[in-house]
């Protein structure tokens, strides 16, 4: 059996051409760190201990065992071969080690995953211990390959006949990781790719179809999520967009009112209050005001910045009758939720702004515990008895236009669940 492996790793470490994108395993990328786990970026010397390791995801529906492989080379000849093979249940992620004994100056160290049903079948590029690359073999598009792919070119346009792609890439040397976000067509496909050493990279593939649809709902409770990074729904940022494209699936993009004082920068959507004019200000569609106005909902947003002028509130979301409002207080780094009967700052949530800035802001909306309490990051910080009102919204504005609010805020992320989440379902959004 150990003549056996010791082929079958000459062929692992040697034969890139003949590599089979595995469709029953999933890997990460391959890293060389020291005993103590810190990534190998030096050339070992005799004595010291590499490990190289991976990750291992199987998607099938029974067990499949991997041999991690690794092979010690001085002057193109194997001096020594390290294995190491697991057994991985069905649906289970798993990392894989194995250590790699370091006996002579100057060897070249070469890691490669085999499967254990045909041990002559390299699953992945070889590994190579101090590579930094972020070259890519090919990419395949619907298990089709991108036509004239080079690594001198970042830029790509296609068309598919599907309403999603299904894009895959295999790194040159797979020490270099790769991250695919999956999209809804038409849109841009983002392939960023990250050498072992920190270098990075991003393919970008502009993908039309001659079968669009549309866009699935992701959560039947989140009635809209809106992402600055990708504010057109094409998984693109575009600065002169005037529609902040909804990507939950059910439609409800903002329409936004964009001017000098109400603008896209850099970090996010940067909107003025105090202007006393309604068609200056960007409204959220009805639906969220309905959510809101059922007083069981969930208000989630992230914050680039907040400043309000002096002598004024700053407002990150209002309604024009002032029932609901989340601001920042006039002189002061407070920010607090006024809710409905809330008439009395002391009945209100509060934070600081520092906190807000923090992280991802939730506040939940509880009818039946009637509570409004204030997480950050997942954590509760603030929370108040709920008090209702005959009449809550009449719509729900970004910033404000009313008297006596003024200031900026920069809005990064806002999603809506027409439901009160449970503090256990909070978490950080992506």
């Amino acid at each position: 059996m150990k003549r056996i492996i010791f082929i079958a790793v000459l062929f692992a470490m040697f034969a890139v051409c003949g590599i089979a994108y595995a469709d029953d395993l999933e890997f990460s990328n391959v890293t060389f760190v020291n005993g103590s786990g810190v990534l190998v970026q030096n050339s070992p010397n005799v004595g010291d201990d590499v490990y190289a390791t991976v990750t291992v995801k199987n998607i099938t529906e029974e067990e499949k065992r991997v041999f991690l492989v690794a092979g010690c080379y001085k002057e193109g000849i194997m001096t020594d071969v390290f294995t190491t093979n697991v057994a991985v249940d069905a649906g289970e992620s798993k990392p894989i080690s194995t250590k790699i004994d370091i006996n002579a100056e100057g060897l070249k160290v070469v890691a490669n995953c085999l499967d254990f049903s045909d041990i002559t079948r390299a699953c992945i590029k070889p590994a190579n211990l101090l590579v930094n690359s972020t070259d890519i073999a090919y990419i395949t598009i619907n298990g089709n390959r991108l036509e004239g792919y080079s690594n001198s070119k970042n830029s790509y346009s296609v068309t598919v006949n599907t309403p999603t792609a299904d894009v895959k890439a295999v790194a040159q040397d797979s020490t270099t990781a790769i991250n695919i976000k999956k999209i809804h067509l038409p849109g841009t496909v983002k392939v960023d790719v990250t050498s072992q050493f920190g270098n990075k990279r991003t393919i970008t593939i502009d993908c039309s179809t001659t079968n669009p649809q549309p866009r699935p709902i992701e959560d039947v409770n989140v009635i809209l999520r809106a992402n600055y990074n990708d504010n057109t729904g094409r998984n693109i940022f575009d600065d002169e967009t005037k529609i902040w494209s909804d990507l939950s699936g059910y439609g409800n993009d903002i329409p936004l009112a964009i001017d000098s004082n109400n603008k896209w920068i850099s970090s996010g959507l940067y909107l003025t209050g105090g202007s006393e004019n309604s068609e200056t200000s960007s409204y959220m569609p009805q639906p969220v005001s309905d959510a809101i106005n059922s007083y069981n909902c969930t208000i989630q947003f992230e914050l680039a910045g907040i400043s309000a002028v002096a002598g004024k509130k700053c407002a990150i979301m209002s309604s024009p009758n002032e029932s609901f409002v989340i601001y920042q207080e006039q002189n002061t780094t407070s920010l607090y939720l006024k809710w409905g009967g809330a008439s009395l700052t002391s009945w209100r949530p509060t934070i600081t702004a520092q906190q807000a800035l923090s992280g991802v802001n939730t506040i939940v909306i509880d009818n039946k515990s009637s509570l409004m309490s204030w997480y950050v990051n997942g954590t509760l910080l603030s929370s108040k008895e709920l008090r209702s009102t005959s009449s809550l919204t009449d719509g729900i504005a970004l910033s404000d236009f009313a008297s006596g609010y003024g200031g900026a805020v920069t809005f990064k992320s806002i999603t809506i669940y027409d439901r009160a989440l449970s503090a256990e379902e909070i978490g950080v959004a992506e």
